[in-house]
């Protein structure tokens, strides 16, 4: 008995040493690294087509002509030192313009809302003490909101929400001695807008298309 309790107790010691050996290495990888990155800040959007529609008594009314402005949250888990999983989103809402008979383009109310969520990978081509620098694919969800155009009378116009591929490109200053840093990155998604008019059967597809700017700040924690 008293040997079967020993053997027991060397088993129960050597798991423990063991686990103990494994959980060290890690510990002090994740004090070395940080596994999560929070970003956020502005966006400015320019899509590559607008929506228009021909005013009465001429001219025509373009809603989301002009670029977009919005803010944009994102979390990304580290892999490894290289690889990121990013999950993110972001919204803004698009100008309504009325582009006259003498040329003048006035602000008369608002387009639809664009909000798109997405999932990506980001591979680290550099990833120092003081820069990042990263690149990576993405799939978004994206939602746009109904709207309205004046155009003499109101027309009401519903878009339907669209699932699309999209690249980004970014890079992180870190500031040295803590876990902050300015954050930079551009982006494309291919995406189309799907638009008709609420009670009509007709859609008019516009190449959305946009490239995103975005500035802010991460943290690493």
């Amino acid at each position: 008995m008293n040997f079967i309790r020993t053997q027991r107790n060397v088993m129960i010691a050597l798991t423990f040493s063991a686990l103990s050996a494994f959980d060290l290495p890690v510990r002090a990888q994740s004090m070395e690294s940080p596994s999560w990155k929070m970003k956020t800040g502005i966006f400015l959007v320019h899509g590559e087509d607008t929506f228009s529609r021909e005013r009465m008594g001429g001219g025509q009314v373009d809603a989301g002509e002009n670029a977009l402005l919005g803010l944009s949250i994102a979390g990304e888990y580290a892999l490894t030192d290289r690889i990121g999983i990013e999950v993110g989103m972001a919204g803004a809402k698009a100008n309504e313009d009325d582009n006259g008979m003498k040329g003048k383009d006035n602000e008369v109310g608002e387009g639809p809302a664009f909000a798109p969520i997405w999932l990506g990978a980001n591979f680290y081509i550099v990833n120092s003490e003081n820069f990042s620098f990263y690149a990576g694919p993405r799939i978004h969800y994206v939602y746009f909101s109904d709207f309205e155009v004046d155009t003499g009378r109101t027309e009401k116009f519903g878009v339907e929400d669209e699932v699309s591929w999209g690249l980004s490109v970014g890079a992180d200053y870190k500031f040295p001695g803590n876990a902050w840093s300015l954050n930079a990155e551009i982006s494309y998604m291919d995406v189309d807008m799907k638009i008709s008019e609420k009670g009509g059967s007709e859609t008019t597809t516009v190449d959305f298309n946009p490239v995103m700017l975005r500035l802010g700040v991460a943290c690493r924690f």
